[in-house]
């Protein structure tokens, strides 16, 4: 792909969901890295100089209580790991106030978990705020809430709460900066610029993940976990180097800088985008091979009658799984019936589902309203 075309991808993005991680902003592992985040702060004021609207999903606040606290190595227990980053995220936040003032601009802490966004209320509530931070010309700093999040409701890293806020609010384009230069093939050594889907066999190829370095969660393999999932969306996306200060010019000019993803297919709602990728599954529907059909090619709801297995627990308005014969997920949406009604009908034409359930309930299993593929 030629640089032109790069940067046409690039340039019409109005609305910027920027993810950096701890590795980038930590020296040596721990203590924040001053110098990196001003060069961050003026990348960004370039961007808002451009009438672009920026998120800013930042870890760090673990790695700067490590270094507060004179820790060596990241803790290990859930309680010291929150009592750092209830230390770090003050130090955090406070740093980003500063060299956001200075340059004419207020920064605003929006703290998530995972929950925040499985239930829709919180969720609309959490859009409703950072859309407001945005028209008022504030930038949000958004972390997930490591002092309170359990395991069971926490994103895991922030590359994945990186592409869920895009969803949340819409973002034209994510941009994760890690400490390296983009996808590397480890054969040549060398950087992909372009990608057009993120295959299982590209994977294999390229990712070397090394978990457990350092005072971060995420490796190459979660951010190319994220990275599909705001592809999926119909957004764009790029993995690039932010240790290099000059690294959001060079990704808005077209030069050469990282990784970029290309969006796969058209943009989802907000809506759907919260039903594939932050509401929290209940069950399973497994369909036939002519259900896939219809559900790919087709744009159908999903019927009674494709449906050969089901499992898990939900009720009527719960998120289900969608899976082939082969046991691959391959769309979620809303449940109108629960899993006891499903099992019962599964495999049943409308008029044998009739004599089952009564009048009133219908062959659908989920509405193509309701449905997301992935």
């Amino acid at each position: 792909m030629m640089k032109g075309s790069r940067k046409a991808h690039l340039k019409s993005a109005g609305r910027v969901v920027i993810k950096v991680g701890t590795g980038v902003l930590t020296a040596s592992g721990r203590s924040l890295d001053t110098r990196v985040i001003q060069g961050l702060v003026r990348g960004i004021k370039r961007l808002k100089e451009e009438r672009r609207q920026v998120v800013l999903v930042s870890s760090g606040a673990i790695g700067a209580g490590m270094g507060l606290l004179n820790k060596d190595r990241r803790p290990e227990a859930l309680a010291d790991l929150q009592a750092c980053a209830a230390v770090g995220q003050g130090e955090l936040i406070h740093l980003y106030n500063t060299y956001f003032r200075r340059r004419g601009y207020l920064a605003a802490q929006v703290l998530l978990t995972q929950d925040d966004l499985h239930h829709r209320g919180r969720y609309l509530n959490a859009r409703n705020t950072l859309m407001r931070l945005l028209a008022m010309n504030i930038v949000p700093i958004v972390n997930e809430n490591d002092t309170v999040a359990v395991d069971e409701l926490k994103f895991g890293d922030n590359d994945l709460l990186a592409g869920q806020v895009a969803g949340l609010v819409e973002a034209d384009l994510v941009i994760i900066l890690t400490n390296v230069d983009g996808l590397v093939h480890h054969g040549t050594g060398g950087v992909l610029s372009v990608v057009e889907e993120i295959t299982p066999q590209l994977e294999r190829e390229l990712i070397r993940d090394e978990p457990g370095q350092g005072p971060g969660t995420g490796g190459m393999r979660s951010k190319l976990k994220a990275v599909r999932m705001v592809t999926q969306s119909g957004v764009p996306a790029v993995i690039a180097n932010g240790r290099d200060p000059a690294v959001l010019r060079k990704i808005f000019t077209g030069r050469e800088a990282g990784t970029l993803f290309l969006a796969k297919g058209t943009r989802l709602s907000a809506r759907k985008r919260w039903l594939g990728f932050s509401m929290r599954p209940g069950g399973d529907v497994v369909v036939d091979d002519g259900a896939c059909r219809a559900l790919t090619e087709g744009g159908r709801s999903l019927l009674a009658s494709g449906v050969r297995a089901v499992s898990g627990h939900f009720g009527v308005g719960d998120l289900i799984r969608v899976k082939d014969l082969k046991g691959h997920e391959f769309a979620r949406g809303l449940a109108n019936h629960t899993r006891a009604q499903v099992e019962r009908i599964r495999g049943m034409s409308s008029a044998q589902i009739r004599s089952v359930l009564g009048e009133g309930h219908g062959p659908e299993v989920i509405h193509r309203d309701n449905l997301v593929l992935l």
